[in-house]
């Protein structure tokens, strides 16, 4: 009976350990998957940072000068946000802690800025000074709807603007309507209202019409613009 209880005894004391060891963990935080090293926030907007913790577990984040708080709920689920951040060329550690927990998670190698997705497959190895736009040369053309491309020579390219330098404005810029011809593999942008332009932009406007700028290939030129 003795050597019974022993070994009883022995077994509870062995299965209390890993509880115990179970209920502090709860108390550490669990940032979401999205959250990995090397990653880049969004910038000029808020930030939020969410993940799991103990019901109740007061969490703090931690980037760069900010620090936020968050409650986690009943579900255990939390979530903190970021003020609006600035475009970064510095890494930093994204840190996510919980007031009763030992285990901060830290992401590091974090930098804010923008994300590009791009897609495609061979053309994907070619950098940007590789990717010859112009392509069989440049024309002016028109497109409906899944229809293919038709040139229109006799018509005028639109949405095209050329900027001043203007003090005054708090961008520092105003901006004109301007003509644009084809002149070769160039598209020469000229206004009678500008005469010393220090920058130009293409289709920069939401649901732009008048945008007929092609290559002979059938490609649309895409919006750009010269200045920040």
């Amino acid at each position: 009976m003795n050597v019974n209880r022993t070994i009883s005894c022995g077994m509870a004391a062995v299965l209390m350990i890993p509880l115990t060891t179970l209920c502090l963990a709860q108390d550490n935080p669990v940032v979401n998957r999205l959250f990995t090293d090397h990653m880049v926030l969004r910038r000029d907007m808020p930030v939020p940072v969410w993940g799991t913790a103990k019901p109740g577990a007061k969490l703090t984040v931690t980037f760069g000068q900010q620090e936020k708080t968050a409650e986690t709920g009943k579900d255990g689920k939390g979530l903190a946000r970021l003020d609006a951040l600035k475009a970064s060329a510095e890494p930093a550690p994204l840190t996510v802690k919980s007031l009763t927990g030992d285990k901060p998670v830290t992401i590091s190698d974090v930098l804010v800025g923008d994300v590009w997705f791009c897609c495609g497959q061979s053309n994907m190895e070619w950098v940007m000074k590789q990717l010859d736009s112009i392509g069989k040369g440049l024309i002016i053309g028109k497109k409906h709807g899944e229809e293919p491309m038709q040139e229109v020579p006799t018509e005028k390219l639109g949405c095209f603007a050329l900027a001043i330098a203007d003090p005054s404005n708090h961008k520092g810029l105003k901006w004109s309507w301007a003509d644009a011809v084809i002149d070769g593999e160039t598209v020469v942008v000229s206004s009678p209202d500008i005469q010393n332009p220090v920058a130009a932009r293409y289709a920069c406007i939401c649901n732009p019409t008048g945008n007929k700028l092609y290559n002979k290939n059938g490609l649309p030129a895409s919006p750009f613009k010269t200045d920040n």
